[in-house]
């Protein structure tokens, strides 16, 4: 019996060492995507950031959500993004408690989760309140991001359907837009078939971490190392002025549309470092002539706002999340009445209010400096299981800073107790927190003004 087995075990070797040696080359790299569709389920790229764009490898463009106010494609997410940096192309990705590298993506603009259109529809849509691991329902949140390595990018499989997230190429109002759809069966050797699409090139996108993006305030100034800042003193640019309220000073910031921040000279690029230079008469000027990185080639980023106001801030509470409620806090009373008659009792209860608020902006500069900066908005607060937000207040404060205050509060609650009765009151105390999504304007004044 063990001689048999060990001679058919022997056959089947042979048999595929002769299929890998007829191979054709299209047939190797068949055989090469298929190790990689297996292999990559344990490949650290399939993890992807929090926050995230996608760009496509078809059209170039960013995916984005769609918030015009367009039943047919008003919360369509669609490849027609022209910048990176935008609020509209800013997605979060959540990992599923079920593992297998399931994610769920939310889009940062109105939180919502991508989901399909309806039951009828495969289009996905920024449109789901909360996320679904129901496998069985189409309202099911589940994405798996797949890397293809040869290709140095990334396709996302709808988990619920099976099918992999494609770039809508069709002559409607629907084209660019993102849809789950099957791919076919392909062969690639006797009795070893894989699953691909004819026009692969439509579900892959790369992948931009938001967190590694450098966002850059429109008007800044440049301090060399000698403690001057980069001025204009025609014809060249030199590290002159110690006063950073000239007007000669500032630069204005004009990002490309993948988020890049040129400043060197496109006419005379040579692929090297700017720096201070002093040379043959000229005194501290930018020179684009460092191999590595020097200490005249440091330069430190002033932002050249004294001032400057937030205001016209609007909450989009339809849009917004509640989340994290649970009971912090419980009050008791008993109430008896030994009359013939109707009473109303009123019981007091004391508890500790605490709160904490942050405002952040997807597309605010990242730079370590601090700019006074004057909010006037009201504030989001969880109430009765809803969102309603104060009266506006006015405050100096910085994006991302967290702001904590506690506060005793007192609330009377009347009872009323029938004759020759006992009444016994839990008073719950919940704490819940909110994510509301919001537009502003921005007021600046620059030092120079």
């Amino acid at each position: 019996m063990l001689s048999t087995a060990l001679m058919k075990a022997k056959r089947e070797q042979e048999m595929l060492e002769e299929i890998y040696r007829n191979a054709t080359q299209k047939e190797e790299e068949n055989l090469e995507d298929m190790y990689r569709m297996i292999a990559q389920k344990e490949d650290g790229e399939n993890i992807i950031p929090r926050y995230f764009a996608l760009k496509s490898k078809h059209n170039t463009n960013y995916l984005r959500y769609i918030n015009e106010y367009d039943d047919r494609i008003g919360g369509f997410l669609r490849f027609s993004g022209q910048r990176l940096v935008s609020p509209y192309t800013k997605f979060e990705v959540e990992y599923s408690d079920l593992g297998k590298g399931y994610v769920h993506i939310r889009c940062c603009y109105n939180n919502k989760y991508w989901v399909r259109q309806s039951s009828k529809s495969s289009y996905i849509v920024a449109t789901a309140n909360q996320a679904d691991e129901d496998l069985s329902k189409w309202s099911c949140t589940l994405f798996e991001p797949i890397y293809d390595n040869r290709q140095k990018a990334y396709r996302f499989r709808h988990v619920q359907l099976d099918q992999i997230v494609f770039l809508s190429h069709s002559n409607d109002q629907y084209n660019d837009c993102i849809v789950a759809k099957a791919e076919r069966e392909v062969e690639v050797l006797p009795m070893v078939t894989i699953r691909k699409a004819d026009d692969e090139i439509y579900a892959l996108s790369t992948l931009v971490d938001w967190d590694s993006l450098f966002i850059l305030p429109k008007h800044v100034a440049f301090k060399g190392d000698n403690g001057q800042y980069l001025s204009f003193s025609s014809p060249y640019l030199k590290f002159s002025s110690s006063d950073v309220k000239e007007s000669s000073v500032v630069q204005e910031i004009f990002p490309t549309k993948d988020g890049n921040i040129p400043i060197k000279n496109d006419d005379s690029g040579n692929n090297h470092f700017c720096q201070r230079l002093t040379i043959e008469g000229k005194t501290s000027c930018l020179h684009a002539g460092a191999i590595t990185i020097t200490k005249e080639s440091r330069m430190e980023v002033v932002e050249v706002v004294i001032s400057r106001t937030i205001d016209n801030v609007e909450y989009r509470i339809n849009d917004a999340q509640i989340y994290g409620q649970k009971v912090v806090s419980m009050g008791k009373g008993t109430a008896v009445n030994k009359t013939k008659e109707t009473d109303t009792v009123t019981f007091q209860f004391k508890y500790e209010e605490k709160n904490k608020k942050n405002w952040s902006s997807s597309v605010s500069s990242k730079i370590g400096v601090s700019v006074t900066t004057n909010f006037q908005v009201g504030v989001p607060m969880v109430a009765k299981g809803k969102i309603e937000v104060s009266a506006e207040m006015e405050t100096e404060y910085e994006w991302g800073e967290t702001h904590k205050d506690k506060n005793v509060k007192e609330f009377t609650y009347p009872v009323i107790v029938p004759p020759m009765s006992k009444v016994k009151i839990h008073a719950l105390i919940k704490q819940g927190m909110c994510q509301v999504p919001f537009s502003y304007r921005r007021t600046d004044v620059l030092r120079c003004s």
